[in-house]
């Protein structure tokens, strides 16, 4: 696929912790310069910030007296307030003698501040008042964010001011947040992404910053780094190397306002931009070929071509017109002779930016097992696809075609959250003028073919490394932060010729819309619009967000649904091959816009098509044409089947508490099977098989549909049509999961290969009811920062600590996480029910202003305004899923907190604390600790409570 980062690797490259890549892809908008009136800004405060036309938010660029850089961003129908301060420093900046320093601080400014010195208060406030808040910390810059109810904007602003102002940096903490540090690096140490990301520092110059280790653990952040973090601090974040977003729904001139007068308090010490980095790979080092070893059974080759950083001709792209043609999957391509031969499963090419001078263009592939041996192969016909492209002059057609799909995307583009917006847009401010920060990811202006021909000269094999990772890679050498085998070989992995057999440049994209008018609105919400025997359609047309798409999604009902682990892989490897049919066809289609999926659930199939209305009619055709009629090919089967049970056998790879909340839905949801059981259904499945299932279970639907967006009743009309036309349609109820119900104290143990101890410790509400789940839903609210603050903060039990309401169907519950290098499940769980025995004298205790403080946080969540067509067809679904065709379930949830006593949430305490002892559902990994949960029925796996009930059933 064009310009998806495939690779881990080149993921971490550019962010480094907490929230994973930020794409600086932002929403767009505009302002007139600021009132003579306002507090002091300099003349750029005249910049006018170019934004999408789709876009109704205003914008206001200032730089202030002290150099800070502010873009104000006021959107009245907001109903959150968000603010982003980015620092443009980074780990790359941080001493030698401190790998991880500026982590470190990152954690460090979170732990009080000189008005503020409570811990956690700044956390807590933002909490209470329906708001969220976090950071990471990047190669260039380190990003701080929140959002909140738009009345408490102001106090937290203050706060947050604070952290650049007067942070405490309180040597009484370091030692217990340098622990915090250390347990994100431990959580992250049998990590296959990071595993490779540390391998390649071998790779890089070993002068430049980004071959260094940057997490930080205890042993880098050793005696003496309290005056390091001082010392830090007071070189590198500055004003004039700062940037803050703050968007609420205050006019810009009130915004303005109270926020410089704010944040013109932070100090500026004139450090200027960030010295220039050194080549990020040694002369010596390229062309190399890098194995690297993986806990996972899967295998990749990354082609990387260090480059010139682009980000100077981000009105030309250069580098998008290559890796556009590089990645494609259409007719012709690369991706389809690979495909062809049996050797990859998935392709992907893009630019990645490590610093202002350095950058690579990358070609990364997922390998079957059969390909690995064909690596060589692969190489070279990899260079035939790059002679093909150098055979020819750059095409002015392609390249517009390209800046049409683009200026497309902006030209429509939808709000995103406030959150989104402010921490996306921030970092760009270190990439783009202030102008054209939100527009730059979008213009395509000139084609200048020089400019591409000399990217496309830097493709070569002399100015190539290529990093292949698998379990069984040859290796020679051992990383040290992350224990990872590697093997490092200099020069290229193959001399032989480029092979351009079969490989074609793609042909014009019959898919970029035609019609882009947008329908009169009908304001009606979603109505049943066709009611046919075997046929339910639910139709909106909805130009709220006035852009020419809409979002329409099937569920194609089986008899009964798929009831088994056999069923369902039989459903998942008969879609995995459908979507391995289609993509040379509807690879255009997304490129365009225009998009499909295909999934498995447990009534059957899900079906959706979305994107831009013009031409849907004619995706969703062909994927019902091929749904109906798809010829089963032996070898692609038995690649999609490898493919399958390898990813599922992987699963067993990942963080110990995600596998743990995995299983805690397979045990108690009667169509949920782990990844272990579909792993073995799928590998005893034969084509004939395959074949004869198809026969027997896809010969009768049920369908339930949801079409929302721009389009009428007519063309839902002809969207009927065609699934009455592909699908032979019976009047039968699609069938719904069923939630077992915890009626003891159940322990469920997993055989996790990590050193932590992970659990996710259940109590279910005592009934499936909105009702109950709000009731769940605001004990969450009030315990989350509590819960937080006790066995994080305070004792140090682990990095991931959080509480959720969990709603499985429509049964609510809440659901404790932690995962923990220094303690055992046994002292998790009774950690947990001891926070949670202690909750109840707080509760008791909070005033009355408190407690509704809490509840109008909840309800601020639960009613927040739909940001775009997706999201309000994201709820739509659900609540159709669920039953609720009044599509108004988080309002009803909402009405239900809002008269909510006190003495009522009292109550439901100290049910939670009498289930915590006595009828809860404890999933563990015990991790490299001896002592173990003992109270409670221990169960041998995930299907010990269904088997139970189908055996009471049919005692019954």
């Amino acid at each position: 696929m064009t310009d998806l980062i495939l690779s881990r690797l080149r993921t971490m490259i550019f962010t480094l912790f907490s929230l994973g890549a930020i794409s600086l892809l932002a929403a767009c908008d505009q302002e007139s310069k600021a009132p003579e009136t306002a507090a002091p800004a300099t003349a750029e405060s005249s910049i006018s910030i170019t934004k999408s036309p789709n876009d109704n938010r205003q914008y206001r660029y200032l730089v202030l007296e002290n150099k800070l850089q502010v873009l104000l961003v006021s959107d009245p129908d907001t109903d959150k307030a968000a603010a982003s301060l980015t620092v443009l420093r980074g780990s790359y900046h941080e001493p030698e003698e401190y790998p991880g320093l500026a982590h470190f601080l990152e954690h460090m400014l979170f732990i009080g501040t000189r008005d503020y010195p409570e811990v956690d208060g700044y956390q807590q406030f933002i909490a209470t008042h329906g708001g969220s808040s976090n950071a990471y910390t990047a190669a260039e810059h380190t990003n701080y964010f929140f959002d909140i109810d738009p009345e408490q904007f102001q106090p937290a602003m203050d706060r947050f001011a604070a952290f650049f102002i007067s942070p405490l940096l309180d040597p009484a903490y370091v030692e217990r947040e340098k622990n915090a540090v250390n347990s994100e690096y431990q959580m992250q140490i049998k990590d296959d992404g990071w595993r490779v990301f540390s391998a390649t520092k071998a790779v890089m110059n070993p002068d430049y910053p980004g071959a260094r280790f940057n997490i930080g653990n205890l042993e880098t952040l050793g005696s003496g780094v309290d005056k390091a973090l001082q010392e830090f601090f007071r070189t590198n974040y500055s004003a004039d190397q700062m940037v803050l977003v703050a968007l609420s729904n205050e006019s810009l001139d009130s915004m303005e306002s109270w926020v410089v007068p704010m944040f013109v308090e932070i100090e500026n010490r004139n450090i200027g931009e960030a010295p220039e980095m050194v080549p990020a790979f040694a002369d010596d080092e390229v062309p190399s070929v890098l194995n690297v070893q993986t806990l996972k059974d899967e295998y990749q080759i990354s082609f990387n071509f260090p480059i010139p950083a682009p980000e100077d001709y981000y009105r030309k792209k250069p580098t998008q017109y290559l890796t556009n043609l590089l990645g494609h999957e259409g007719a012709g391509s690369l991706h389809q002779a690979l495909k062809q031969k049996g050797w990859i499963q998935s392709l992907g090419a893009g630019t990645s930016r490590l610093d202002e001078n350095n950058a690579y263009m990358s070609v990364d592939i997922e390998l079957t097992p059969g390909g690995l041996a064909h690596v060589k192969e692969i190489e070279q016909m990899l260079f035939g696809y790059i002679n093909l492209l150098a055979s020819q002059e750059p095409e002015a057609w392609r390249y517009q075609e390209q800046a049409v799909a683009a200026e497309l995307n902006f030209r429509f583009q939808e709000a995103s959250s406030a959150t989104g917006f402010v921490y996306r847009t921030g970092p760009a401010f270190g990439i783009y003028p202030p102008e054209d920060v939100l527009v730059a990811p979008y213009l395509m202006e000139e084609f200048d073919p020089e400019l591409i021909r000399s990217y496309l000269a830097y493709l070569t094999p002399e100015n190539l490394i290529t990093t292949i990772s698998g379990p069984d890679v040859e290796t020679d050498s051992v990383e040290r932060w992350f224990d990872v085998a590697y093997q490092l070989r200099p020069g290229p992995l193959t001399d032989g010729r480029p092979i351009a057999t079969g490989l074609s440049l793609p042909p014009p994209n019959p898919f970029l819309p035609d019609n882009l008018s947008l329908l009169d609105p009908d304001d009606l919400g979603p109505q049943l619009a066709i009611d046919d025997p075997g046929l339910d359609l639910w139709l909106d047309l909805d130009t709220e967000f006035t852009v020419p798409r809409a979002n329409q999604y099937f569920t194609l009902g089986l008899p009964g649904g798929l009831k088994t682990p056999e069923e369902m892989a039989m459903a998942r490897l008969f879609v995995a091959l459908l979507n391995d049919s289609l993509t040379e066809y509807t690879y255009p289609a997304l490129l365009a816009g225009l998009g499909y999926q295909l999934n498995v659930v447990p009534a059957g199939f899900r079906l959706g098509v979305t994107g831009y209305s013009d031409k849907q009619l004619t995706l969703l055709d062909a994927v019902l044409e091929r749904f109906s009629s798809l010829q089963i090919d032996p070898e692609r089967f038995a690649i999609n089947q490898r493919d399958l049970e390898r990813g599922w056998r992987n699963f067993r790879n990942e963080r110990p508490y995600q596998q743990a909340y995995a299983e805690l839905g397979n045990l108690l949801v009667s169509n949920s099977f782990d990844a272990l059981t579909l792993a073995d259904a799928v590998t005893g499945i034969t084509v004939k098989d395959l074949q004869a299932w198809r026969l027997q279970r896809l010969r009768e639907f049920s369908v339930l549909g949801l079409s929302h967006g721009n389009l009428d009743e007519k063309q839902l009309q002809k969207v009927a049509t065609h699934l009455q036309q592909y699908l032979a349609l019976q009047d039968f109820a699609i069938a719904r999961p069923q939630v077992y119900s915890v009626d003891d104290d159940y322990l469920l143990a997993l055989d996790i290969d990590h050193d932590d101890a992970a659990i996710v410790l259940y109590v279910q509400d005592s009934e499936a009811s909105l009702a109950q789940r709000a009731r769940s839903a605001l004990a969450a609210q009030m315990l989350r920062q509590q819960y937080f603050t006790a066995l994080r903060t305070e004792r140090q039990l682990g990095y991931v600590v959080s509480v959720t309401n969990r709603t499985m169907q429509d049964q609510g519950g809440l659901a404790f996480i932690i995962q923990s290098p220094v303690a055992s499940t046994a002292e998790l769980d009774a950690a947990t029910r001891e926070f949670m025995q202690s909750q109840l004298p707080v509760l008791e205790a909070m005033s009355e202003s408190d407690y509704a403080q809490h509840k109008a946080g909840l309800i601020s969540r639960l009613t927040e305004r739909d940001q775009n067509l997706r999201d309000r067809t994201s709820r739509y679904l659900a609540d159709l899923d669920a039953g609720e065709t009044s599509f108004d379930s988080q309002q009803q949830i909402a009405d239900i907190v809002t008269d909510l006593s006190k003495t009522q949430m009292q109550e439901f305490y100290r049910s939670v604390v009498e289930k915590l002892n006595e009828q809860r559902v404890l999933v563990y990994s015990q991790g490299k600790f001896p002592d173990v949960p003992t109270r409670g029925i221990l169960l041998p796996d995930t299907t010990a409570l269904k088997s139970a009930t189908v055996e009471q059933a049919d005692a019954e």
